[in-house]
């Protein structure tokens, strides 16, 4: 901003600086008023622009001072905690060894139930093949079907004596 300001300012000024070159016979009244209002706007112009850098300049310092003093503020308490407390440094590195380790024991669990528990082949119902489970329930069906029958076997001895 400032920049474009002193940019303009000099074209202005060389503009002044060729008119004041010519003659005062060639310059008409209009002309230099004209000029003088010029040079007085853009001289405002130009005040109006450090006041406002300056401002902005301040805003942005007072925030990096206060930044700083924060963050020196945090590693002075960081600091000062781990000196009281021995160990302190100690603990929270194995705190994170426990959390990586618990980390990547779980990318393993997740990765061998993905294996486990794939829906590929449509013959499998939780991991496990239907020609497996098969055996197994009606096993199960003729165990119950067993003992059903010697306890109504039993019942039926009772009443018969």
């Amino acid at each position: 901003m400032l920049l474009e300001a002193q940019s303009l300012v000099q074209k202005e000024n060389y503009q002044i600086l060729e008119l004041k070159n010519k003659s005062a016979s060639d310059l008409n009244n209009e002309e230099q008023d004209f000029l003088k209002v010029q040079n007085q706007t853009l001289k405002a112009e130009i005040e109006e622009l450090k006041n406002e850098l300056l401002i902005k300049s301040r805003d942005h310092l007072f925030f990096l001072e206060t930044f700083h003093s924060k963050v020196a503020e945090f590693e002075g308490d960081i600091n000062y905690y781990c000196k009281i407390i021995p160990g302190l440094e100690n603990d929270i590195l194995e705190k994170k060894q426990r959390i990586r380790m618990k980390q990547e024991f779980l990318e393993k669990i997740q990765k061998r139930n993905k294996e486990l528990f794939s829906i590929d082949n449509r013959n499998t119902i939780r991991g496990r093949p239907l020609n497996f489970q098969i055996p197994f329930v009606v096993l199960f069906f003729i165990l119950i079907v067993i003992v059903f029958t010697k306890v109504y076997m039993s019942n039926a001895e009772k009443v018969i004596k």
